[in-house]
């Protein structure tokens, strides 16, 4: 966006560990997507209705690789209790964590915007606090301009928001 080379563009971070834009462009919000630590459903956690990070620190863990958002975020979570996960494996596919839970080889946190539903052998339990702000960013110069509100409304309705 800085170089001109896009117009809009669709910005995501964690609500606790906002992103910082330059005065040159403007983010509007669009809908808050929460993330869920998902575990089999014979796993210790999956009885109760919450968890914390160190009910979950023995558990091997699948996540998207360094410098992406659901990374950092395991990490926060983990290291606001003095804890560090144990990540086995990492991916950026949300299906293939969901398949490593699945066959009992890790927990992963998964945000629920686009995640395919998880069949009764997976548990979706809240992560408290994970919760994920998806805003367009466009340059403030153009934030009047219709084309680029044409594609702001489509993608709203689209997301369902």
């Amino acid at each position: 966006m800085a170089t001109g080379r896009a117009d809009v563009a669709v910005l995501h971070h964690w609500r606790s560990l906002p992103r910082v834009l330059p005065d040159t462009l403007v983010a509007e919000h669009v809908l808050d997507d929460g993330a869920d630590v998902i575990v089999r459903a014979d796993h210790p956690p999956a009885l109760g209705e919450t968890l914390s990070p160190q009910q979950l620190s023995s558990s091997d863990w699948v996540s998207t690789g360094e410098g992406t958002l659901c990374h950092e975020w395991l990490m926060s979570m983990f290291a606001g209790h003095g804890l560090r996960p144990r990540i086995t494996c990492t991916s950026s596919d949300f299906d293939i964590h969901l398949d490593f839970v699945r066959a009992g080889l890790a927990a992963a946190l998964v945000p629920r915007l686009g995640r395919r539903p998880l069949g009764p052998d997976l548990v979706a339990i809240p992560a408290p606090g994970a919760v994920r702000v998806v805003s367009v960013v466009r340059r403030a110069g153009q934030v009047d301009d219709p084309t680029l509100a044409h594609v702001v409304s489509h993608l709203r309705m689209s997301l369902g928001a």
